[in-house]
Protein backbone atom coordinates (compact mmCIF):
# COMPACT_ATOMS: atom_id res chain seq x y z
CA UNK A 1 0.00 0.00 0.00
CA UNK A 2 1.16 3.51 -0.74
CA UNK A 3 1.07 6.34 1.72
CA UNK A 4 -2.26 8.12 1.54
CA UNK A 5 -2.80 11.32 -0.38
CA UNK A 6 -4.74 13.96 1.53
CA UNK A 7 -7.05 14.71 -1.36
CA UNK A 8 -8.18 11.07 -1.55
CA UNK A 9 -9.21 11.18 2.11
CA UNK A 10 -10.87 14.54 1.57
CA UNK A 11 -12.71 13.28 -1.53
CA UNK A 12 -13.89 10.19 0.34
CA UNK A 13 -15.26 12.33 3.16
CA UNK A 14 -16.98 14.57 0.62
CA UNK A 15 -18.59 11.53 -1.06
CA UNK A 16 -19.82 10.28 2.31
CA UNK A 17 -21.11 13.75 3.18
CA UNK A 18 -23.01 13.90 -0.13
CA UNK A 19 -24.70 10.60 0.75
CA UNK A 20 -25.87 11.67 4.22
CA UNK A 21 -29.46 12.19 3.11
CA UNK A 22 -29.95 8.44 2.75
CA UNK A 23 -31.06 8.54 -0.87
CA UNK A 24 -29.33 6.77 -3.74
CA UNK A 25 -27.24 9.23 -5.77
CA UNK A 26 -25.56 8.82 -9.14
CA UNK A 27 -21.89 9.66 -9.44
CA UNK A 28 -22.81 12.85 -11.30
CA UNK A 29 -25.10 13.89 -8.43
CA UNK A 30 -22.34 13.17 -5.92
CA UNK A 31 -19.95 15.30 -7.97
CA UNK A 32 -22.39 18.20 -8.03
CA UNK A 33 -23.03 17.99 -4.27
CA UNK A 34 -19.40 17.53 -3.29
CA UNK A 35 -17.56 19.56 -5.93
CA UNK A 36 -15.06 16.86 -6.87
CA UNK A 37 -14.01 15.58 -10.30
CA UNK A 38 -15.98 12.66 -11.73
CA UNK A 39 -12.94 10.36 -12.10
CA UNK A 40 -11.95 10.97 -8.48
CA UNK A 41 -15.50 10.38 -7.25
CA UNK A 42 -15.66 7.06 -9.14
CA UNK A 43 -12.30 5.90 -7.77
CA UNK A 44 -13.12 6.91 -4.20
CA UNK A 45 -16.62 5.41 -4.41
CA UNK A 46 -15.15 2.13 -5.62
CA UNK A 47 -12.86 2.02 -2.56
CA UNK A 48 -15.64 2.93 -0.15
CA UNK A 49 -17.86 0.31 -1.75
CA UNK A 50 -15.12 -2.34 -1.52
CA UNK A 51 -14.98 -1.97 2.28
CA UNK A 52 -18.80 -1.76 2.56
CA UNK A 53 -19.04 1.85 3.75
CA UNK A 54 -21.23 2.63 0.76
CA UNK A 55 -23.11 0.46 -1.71
CA UNK A 56 -22.93 0.89 -5.46
CA UNK A 57 -25.75 -0.28 -7.72
CA UNK A 58 -25.32 -0.40 -11.47
CA UNK A 59 -27.95 -0.14 -14.18
CA UNK A 60 -31.21 1.72 -13.89
CA UNK A 61 -31.76 3.14 -11.33
CA UNK A 62 -28.10 3.02 -10.29
CA UNK A 63 -26.09 4.98 -7.85
CA UNK A 64 -24.53 4.92 -4.42
CA UNK A 65 -25.89 5.05 -0.91
CA UNK A 66 -24.37 5.06 2.56
CA UNK A 67 -24.49 1.66 4.30
CA UNK A 68 -23.21 2.49 7.77
CA UNK A 69 -24.04 5.16 10.30
CA UNK A 70 -21.30 7.76 10.74
CA UNK A 71 -20.71 6.50 14.28
CA UNK A 72 -19.43 3.20 12.81
CA UNK A 73 -17.03 4.73 10.28
CA UNK A 74 -13.60 5.78 11.50
CA UNK A 75 -11.17 8.05 9.74
CA UNK A 76 -8.86 5.03 9.65
CA UNK A 77 -11.55 3.07 7.74
CA UNK A 78 -11.82 5.87 5.19
CA UNK A 79 -8.06 5.93 4.69
CA UNK A 80 -7.95 2.17 4.20
CA UNK A 81 -10.83 2.39 1.71
CA UNK A 82 -8.93 4.74 -0.57
CA UNK A 83 -5.79 2.62 -0.49
CA UNK A 84 -3.74 4.55 1.97
CA UNK A 85 -1.86 3.82 5.11
CA UNK A 86 -1.41 6.20 7.98
CA UNK A 87 2.25 5.90 8.82
CA UNK A 88 5.23 8.03 9.60
CA UNK A 89 8.42 6.61 8.19
CA UNK A 90 12.06 6.94 9.06
CA UNK A 91 14.25 5.74 6.27
CA UNK A 92 17.96 5.32 6.33
CA UNK A 93 19.75 4.55 3.12
CA UNK A 94 20.06 0.95 4.34
CA UNK A 95 23.66 0.72 3.21
CA UNK A 96 25.63 -0.99 5.91
CA UNK A 97 28.20 1.81 6.20
CA UNK A 98 25.51 4.49 6.60
CA UNK A 99 23.60 2.85 9.45
CA UNK A 100 24.09 4.15 12.95
CA UNK A 101 25.57 1.66 15.46
CA UNK A 102 22.25 1.00 17.22
CA UNK A 103 20.54 0.37 13.86
CA UNK A 104 23.30 -2.08 12.88
CA UNK A 105 22.78 -3.85 16.19
CA UNK A 106 19.02 -4.05 15.55
CA UNK A 107 17.96 -1.93 18.51
CA UNK A 108 17.53 1.54 17.03
CA UNK A 109 15.66 3.84 19.42
CA UNK A 110 14.54 6.14 16.59
CA UNK A 111 12.96 3.28 14.65
CA UNK A 112 11.25 2.02 17.80
CA UNK A 113 9.85 5.49 18.52
CA UNK A 114 8.49 5.74 14.98
CA UNK A 115 6.85 2.33 15.46
CA UNK A 116 5.26 3.51 18.71
CA UNK A 117 4.11 6.74 17.05
CA UNK A 118 2.52 4.81 14.17
CA UNK A 119 0.70 2.52 16.57
CA UNK A 120 -0.63 5.43 18.65
CA UNK A 121 -1.62 7.40 15.55
CA UNK A 122 -3.43 4.42 14.02
CA UNK A 123 -5.33 3.79 17.25
CA UNK A 124 -6.35 7.44 17.46
CA UNK A 125 -7.66 7.38 13.88
CA UNK A 126 -9.60 4.19 14.58
CA UNK A 127 -11.36 5.95 17.47
CA UNK A 128 -12.08 9.14 15.48
CA UNK A 129 -15.48 8.59 13.87
CA UNK A 130 -17.03 10.49 11.03
CA UNK A 131 -19.90 11.31 13.37
CA UNK A 132 -17.52 13.58 15.29
CA UNK A 133 -16.31 15.09 12.02
CA UNK A 134 -19.59 15.38 10.10
CA UNK A 135 -22.13 15.50 12.93
CA UNK A 136 -22.96 19.16 12.31
CA UNK A 137 -23.47 18.40 8.61
CA UNK A 138 -26.14 15.85 9.54
CA UNK A 139 -27.87 18.28 11.92
CA UNK A 140 -27.78 21.09 9.35
CA UNK A 141 -29.15 18.79 6.66
CA UNK A 142 -31.98 17.65 8.93
CA UNK A 143 -32.85 21.29 9.66
CA UNK A 144 -32.96 22.07 5.92
CA UNK A 145 -35.20 19.05 5.30
CA UNK A 146 -37.55 20.14 8.10
CA UNK A 147 -37.79 23.65 6.60
CA UNK A 148 -38.71 22.14 3.23
CA UNK A 149 -41.60 20.24 4.82
CA UNK A 150 -43.02 23.33 6.56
Amino acid sequence: MENFKCNNIEYAIRVIRALLGGEMLTCNEICRKSDIPFACAKKVAAGLSRVRIIEGTFGMPGGYRLLKPLSEISLYDVGEAVGGTFTFSFKSTRRQNSLCPCERAGNCVVLKRFGDLNSDFGNTLKEFTLESLLGNCVENQQEREERKVI
